[in-house]
């Protein structure tokens, strides 16, 4: 139930962005905390991914652990996230997307639109 959840949530638009970027020549690759099991699934249901990275029996692929194992893919990446714990890939990547968003990162998203407001007044 969770995969068929999972395959019936990825957003259209989100997936022809994807698709654009492939037929551009970018790699496309999942980065994602949940289980390696699920990310291979995903995967397999979705052939517009080149590859995977995610969470197994030792390692929380969330966050920073998340950044680490990207940079030491490769120095540069553009980045699509949801939660707030990708602000801080959002801040090394070179492009960033926020998607479909949690309430708490639309939370953050807001507050920093309005810092940054408050810094191009003074």
């Amino acid at each position: 139930m969770l995969l068929e959840s999972l395959f019936s949530a990825i957003n259209p638009d989100t997936y022809q962005f994807l698709a654009q970027q492939k037929a551009d020549g970018r790699r496309i690759i999942l980065a994602t905390a949940s289980n390696e099991r699920i990310a291979k699934a995903f995967v397999s249901a979705y052939p517009i991914f080149d590859d995977y990275i995610a969470s197994n029996a030792s390692e929380n692929l969330k966050g920073r652990h998340k950044l680490h194992k990207i940079q030491a893919m490769t120095p540069e990446f553009s980045y699509m996230g949801n939660s707030i714990e990708d602000y801080v890939l959002f801040e090394h990547a070179t492009e960033s997307y926020l998607v479909a968003p949690t309430r708490a990162a639309k939370r953050k998203t807001f507050t920093k639109m309005l810092d940054q407001q408050e810094q191009s007044t003074i």
